[in-house]
């Protein structure tokens, strides 16, 4: 190869390499306005403490711990980078799907499937 055309391919690879972080960026921006409108959704749905426990509607507040622990995280695998919304205490699964003793009171089910419009905008958003 010339020098000429080795000082253009190594261009042609910086700008590449620049235009995928700039990709990357938006898309993990995008993903993180996702995750934030889920999660602030999700802890929306909790009832109040006064207000009846009914089955397959959101579960109400009995000492918030449930809803203060829902949160958000940016993560990325082989594939790519995805968000993931969610919480670390042990009996949200139960009130998210219910159980063999209890009916179901889903709130992040609900929380993503509103926000489906939201995310595909943010995503194609991100992309062009």
């Amino acid at each position: 190869m010339t020098p000429e055309i080795s000082l253009e391919v190594k261009d042609l690879q910086a700008r590449f390499q620049a235009y995928a972080k700039s990709v990357e960026t938006k898309l993990d921006r995008a993903l993180v306005r996702c995750g934030m409108r889920v999660e602030r959704d999700a802890k929306l749905k909790f009832k109040g403490k006064d207000e009846p426990s009914v089955k397959g509607e959101p579960p109400r507040v009995q000492t918030g711990r449930a809803r203060a622990s829902i949160t958000h995280r940016l993560d990325a695998e082989e594939t790519g980078p995805f968000v993931e919304v969610g919480t670390n205490v042990e009996y949200a699964k139960k009130l998210e799907v219910g159980s063999s003793t209890t009916w179901p009171h889903p709130f992040l089910t609900p929380a993503a499937e509103e926000n489906k419009d939201f995310i595909r905008a943010e995503l194609r958003e991100a992309m062009k």
